[in-house]
């Protein structure tokens, strides 16, 4: 979880996979109060082989 201020003029967030499990995960933005804004399905392609990632 992040935040970010579109008042200041940022539009966009950096997500790191290096931590997610692979398969679908879904990303939704909040607004202050807890509403949805917005909605996205994506999928983690992290496949991992004991302690290293391919």
């Amino acid at each position: 979880m992040g935040k970010l201020n579109i008042d200041e003029g940022l539009d966009a967030a950096a997500i790191s996979k290096k931590n997610l499990p692979p398969g679908s995960r879904v990303i939704t933005v909040l607004a202050k109060n807890g509403r949805p804004l917005a909605e996205r399905l994506v999928f983690v392609a992290n496949h991992q082989t004991g302690n290293q990632l391919l």
